[in-house]
């Protein structure tokens, strides 16, 4: 929680940041996982660059990276409904970690 003293400064729990930062974290691992068991259970669920059809763990997990980030590169993007549903529920909860954070 943030926790403001004398003059306006803001002084921030360590704790919090530690637990958000783990949050964080394993929320992108735990993403990256269920778009590679997407992927392998639908091989047409990605759009990615020249249509590689032999992606592993490691490109989902920049996928993911880049999406909680929200960086956004394009060069993989979910084209199947079920990967948009869990593309959309990945953005969403990167606000919902930073909000309840600040609380």
């Amino acid at each position: 929680m943030l926790k403001t003293i004398k003059n306006g400064a803001i002084r921030l729990d360590h704790k919090l940041i530690l637990k958000t930062i783990l949050i964080y974290t394993i929320s992108l691992f735990v993403f990256s996982l269920i778009y590679y068991y997407i992927y392998k259970g639908d091989k047409h669920a990605f759009n990615t660059p020249r249509n590689q059809n032999n992606l592993d763990f490691f490109d989902f997990f920049h996928f993911s990276l880049v999406t909680q980030t929200t960086v956004g590169y394009g060069a993989m993007y979910p084209i199947s409904n079920l990967a948009k549903i869990f593309n959309t529920i990945q953005l969403i909860s990167i606000y919902v970690i930073l909000i309840v954070s600040l609380l």
